[in-house]
């Protein structure tokens, strides 16, 4: 039932693009310099990632249990970095159009690092879910440019990359929310 739905065309059309794309790095320094790539981009969206699930699993404590913020305002730090992020990722795409994956992946990386320090030296609820906020904003275009940039690595076929990092990514996930959990006692 569901082939119907499927695009028309051949899959060796789609193999043969992938096989003439795939060389291997010749020498071992090729290889190390690929596997650093991957799991350099695999970091950096496992950051990404992390400063969004803290938000989730972390925010509405910290918020609550640290700074005595009502009950009411507790998810607002989840609900600030979610909401900019939206507005980031909508946005994202003109800017990185503009100025570049990389470009804009180290400026939101620093807004982001410089909002959640912000929050921390003037601990209040309302700086907290403004940089939580600001997070979001400087996060959203991170992922999507750490899956793009592992899709076109050289000397890897087209998905594998990109399963590699996903992989880096999920794995450091897993361990995050110990680590946060370690951090914050």
């Amino acid at each position: 039932v569901a082939s119907r739905s499927l695009l028309p065309g051949h899959d060796d059309t789609e193999r043969s693009m992938v096989a003439a794309r795939t060389v291997a790095p010749a020498s071992w320094v090729g290889r190390v310099h690929l596997a650093g790539s991957v799991l350099a981009l695999g970091l950096v969206a496992a950051l990404a990632q992390l400063m969004e699930d803290s938000s989730a699993t972390w925010g509405a404590v910290y918020l609550r249990e640290s700074l005595g913020a009502a009950a009411a305002v507790g998810g607002s730090a989840f609900v600030a970095l979610q909401s900019c992020q939206i507005v980031g990722r909508l946005v994202g795409d003109r800017v990185v159009t503009r100025y570049g994956d990389r470009a804009v992946a180290r400026v939101g990386a620093a807004l982001a690092g410089s909002a959640l320090a912000g929050a921390l030296i003037v601990a209040t609820p309302v700086t907290t879910v403004l940089a939580f906020g600001v997070v979001g904003l400087g996060i959203g275009t991170l992922i999507p440019a750490s899956m793009r940039a592992a899709d076109d690595l050289p000397g890897l076929p087209r998905g594998v990359g990109l399963t590699l990092v996903g992989s880096v990514d999920r794995l450091a996930i897993l361990a995050s929310p110990a680590l946060i959990g370690v951090l914050a006692d």
